[in-house]
């Protein structure tokens, strides 16, 4: 046997990936490369852009609802774009016809400032290192060398008591970068920054708080010169070939579930049309989740940090910084990766090789098992797990973002945060010098001379339930205190109480309340349980921040759970165009109507996340910690759905391992 893992072992380490190309077979599949080019073109043709427009967005327009929730594989469909175009500094939204090649509406949306586009970020970059006022700072902290300095510009963000009007600004710090290629973030020039205006294409200020030592070189993680010892070999491998299917497009099916998978510019990887097979019958349990929206705010009023409050969907886009994969490293080398095609901000179609993996692992933990005590038996079952991944690069930050679909009915969706800390250049070497006090006021000092601000990280998703159907109820269940009669052996007890949410809104969490749930109501199992899906956060997301500050732009933060009747066109938790917004927008503008969701086709906003106070072992890289929200069937099936999971995999055999498989433009 030892001989077979062996040879699969080299085998694996020698094979090369094979590319399929896809063609559109499902509705909900991205635009191709052909319909971004033809989307294009026909924006030219109606003379609704030239060859000057810049596109923040191009994007699948969704069929109806309606349509799709009744649509099998051979009936028509229709292929439309949504795109967001800046065209002689104003930004407007145009829904198009492909099938037609027609526009449906072409708006204007006022004092809006679209997402950074990619070309803005290098005006803002070459202006500063082009600036006298600039240099001679550097001059001042004695670097000379441009090779060596690392410019990385941020959306300003918005402040009422220092803003920029509807100017396009980018507040841009640089590193000093002699010392590495990877790890730019290392070593900050720390206290000096440029203010620029990119539609101007003007300088507005160089700020310079004062010269702070930039910090010594770091740990040199890219030689390999430090390593341990290497591992034996260890894969996640399907000898006998995986269990999951891919069709039409991006559809998958896998132990009982089936789902379709895309990835969008904005939000990244959509999630639709998830069903489970319960015994011969297909049943709703979702008809899309998305990462609506992240919020990083880092908690220093200094003038260096205070606007740090990123919202990455919003203004840089998940799809469009999705990373390549690394197989044996991000994902398991026998994963099937695909190749996604997308729109870059000039209009061409770039694409991402391997920027999902789709893959089943064996988690070496029971699915379920029973022993009988004293007879040395028991029965167990292996669980084995389903994972769609994407790692977007959002600067400093990697996060590994995967939806789990389990043999439960179980679906976790985790956010794994890696990357590099955002670094600020401090006076102290260790904690013991006169300066420490004063420079981790807000941080901590996790390397002499560089102190990690402390800061949050806010993931907001879009979970469309359709439980059993799109006519859904949310409810929560709390536990109540009864205390029993004088003449009882036990004082007290507690007992569930169900209670229904009847209006859209932000749902607080108090002590008693254990769990929320989306039932239907119009569906009763076996037992006459109306069939549902529990929502549990493991990790809470809700901010402290006053409303009136940066968190103005991320009210979504100020509840862990949202409710809304579903609109088609609310889509993000911080609204269209959080750059530079002067927030109130999003979710909290959803339910200002406080809409009847009783019985009605709603949409649950969760957010996870945690407040990040640095640790020194975070730097230099920092290991990837796991956050996760879980939907989990509460009385949906009538039994366990995993009791006939057989007793254990089959024998293994000498069966060559399937190579990586890629798939091009899903």
């Amino acid at each position: 046997m030892n001989n077979i893992f062996k040879f699969i072992s080299i085998l694996i380490l020698s094979i090369s990936p094979t590319t399929v190309l896809a063609v559109v077979t499902h509705p909900m599949d991205a635009l191709t490369a052909d319909e971004l080019v033809q989307t294009i073109a026909i924006l030219k043709q109606q003379n609704i852009a030239d060859d000057a427009t810049q596109y923040p967005y191009i994007g699948l327009l969704e069929m109806p609802k309606k349509i799709l929730k009744t649509w099998q594989k051979g009936d028509p469909i229709t292929r439309m774009a949504k795109i967001v175009l800046y065209k002689n500094q104003r930004t407007y939204e145009v829904e198009l016809n492909l099938s037609t090649a027609s526009i449906i509406s072409q708006t204007h949306i006022k004092n809006v400032q679209p997402s950074v586009m990619s070309g803005e970020w290098h005006i803002a970059r070459e202006l500063t290192l082009k600036d006298a006022d600039f240099l001679a700072a550097l001059k001042k902290r004695g670097i000379a060398n441009l090779d060596n300095v690392y410019c990385s510009p941020n959306p300003a963000g918005h402040f009422a008591k220092k803003n920029y009007g509807f100017k396009r600004i980018f507040k841009v710090p640089c590193y000093e970068r002699s010392h590495s290629k990877n790890h730019l973030y290392g070593r900050p020039i720390e206290g000096l920054f440029a203010v620029v205006d990119v539609e101007a294409k003007q300088v507005l200020e160089i700020v310079d708080t004062g010269v702070i030592p930039t910090p010594a070189p770091i740990f040199d993680y890219e030689s390999g010169s430090n390593n341990r010892p290497a591992l034996n070999a260890v894969f996640s491998i399907s000898p006998q070939g995986a269990n999951y299917k891919i069709t039409d497009g991006v559809s998958i099916e896998w132990q009982n579930w089936q789902f379709h998978a895309r990835v969008d510019k904005r939000v990244g990887t959509i999630i639709s049309m998830v069903k489970f097979n319960d015994a011969g019958r297909l049943r709703d349990v979702a008809y899309q989740m998305s990462l609506a929206e992240m919020f990083v705010p880092y908690q220093d009023p200094s003038e260096n940090w205070y606007y740090r409050t990123f919202l990455d969907n919003g203004e840089f886009g998940l799809g469009l910084l999705a990373s390549s994969l690394t197989p044996g490293a991000d994902c398991p080398v026998a994963a099937t990766y695909l190749t996604i095609n997308l729109p870059n901000d000039d209009g061409d179609v770039f694409q991402i090789e391997r920027a999902v993996c789709i893959f089943e692992r064996n988690i070496g933990d029971p699915l379920w098992r029973h022993g009988i005590s004293g007879e040395y038996s028991n029965q167990t079952r292996p669980q084995v797990e389903l994972v769609v991944r994407t790692i977007p690069v959002l600067g400093n930050y990697d996060y590994i973002i995967d939806f789990v679909f389990q043999q439960t009915g179980n679906i976790d969706i985790r956010i794994g945060a890696s990357g590099i800390l955002a670094a600020k250049g401090a006076k102290s070497l260790t904690m013991d010098d006169l300066s420490a006090a004063e420079d981790t006021q807000y941080g901590s000092l996790i390397a002499p001379a560089i102190v990690g601000p402390n800061h949050s990280h806010h993931f907001s998703f879009r979970l469309d339930l359709d439980v059993d159907g799109s006519n859904n109820q949310l409810v929560t269940d709390i536990v109540e205190l009864v205390e029993l009669p004088k003449d009882s052996v036990r004082r007290s007890i507690w007992v569930r109480k169900q209670l229904n949410i009847t209006k859209e809104g932000g749902i607080s969490v108090n002590q008693s309340e254990k769990q929320w749930r989306v039932i239907n109501p119009n569906k009763k199992t076996k037992l006459k349980h109306n069939p549902s899906y529990q929502l549990i956060l493991g990790h809470q997301g809700t901010s402290i921040s006053t409303e009136d500050d940066s968190q103005k732009r991320a009210l979504f933060t100020l509840n862990p759970l949202w409710v809304s009747r579903y609109n088609p066109k609310e889509l993000y938790s911080a609204g269209d165009y959080p750059n530079q917004s002067q927030g109130g927008e999003g979710i909290v503008k959803f339910v200002e109507d406080g809409q009847d969701i009783q019985n009605q086709d709603i949409v649950l906003w969760p957010t996870i996340g945690f407040d990040h106070i640095p640790r020194t072992e975070d730097w230099p890289i920092m290991p990837t910690m796991f956050m996760k929200l879980t939907l989990r069937p509460y009385n949906f099936f009538d039994q366990n759905p995993t009791m006939d999971v057989p007793e254990f995999f089959k024998p293994l055999e000498p069966i060559i391992q399937p190579p990586v498989t890629e798939i091009n433009n899903p």
